[in-house]
């Protein structure tokens, strides 16, 4: 399983949480898919069905772009990291049908566990990418 960090649009918010990310030892491995470019890059070529895939969006704006490529996400396990916690951000966010959402606030810790235990059930005999 490869996990991969993807951001709406090029931003300090964006730079500054991917820097975070690549601090933990969980997600040293982490491949940062260059912001904005809807998965057209050399780096996307690396993408497979089932794959963790982090989205960023650090504002309406962001999120706006991650849903027009809704679809170029429904390959992936998506975890989808929200700065806006307002009932209507969340709402639109299901869109891109995130098996964990949270918040760029947030405690990383949270995140490092589902990312684990995402791990941890690709590595078993009945897990088939």
């Amino acid at each position: 399983m490869n996990l991969f960090f993807y951001a709406g649009e090029k931003s300090i918010q964006a730079k500054q949480f991917t820097e975070l990310l690549l601090s933990k030892d969980a997600l040293s491995s982490l491949t940062v898919l260059p912001a904005g470019a809807k998965l057209n890059s050399d780096h996307s070529l690396k993408l497979r069905n089932g794959d963790v895939m982090i989205l960023f969006a650090a504002n309406d704006s962001e999120l706006q772009h991650l849903l027009t490529m809704h679809d170029k996400f429904e390959e992936f396990r998506v975890i989808l990291i929200l700065q806006d916690h307002t009932t209507e951000t969340v709402s639109m966010s299901h869109t891109l049908k995130p098996r964990y959402v949270t918040f760029a606030e947030s405690n990383i810790t949270n995140l490092e566990k589902v990312i684990s235990k995402m791990q941890s059930q690709t590595e078993g005999p009945e897990y088939y990418s």
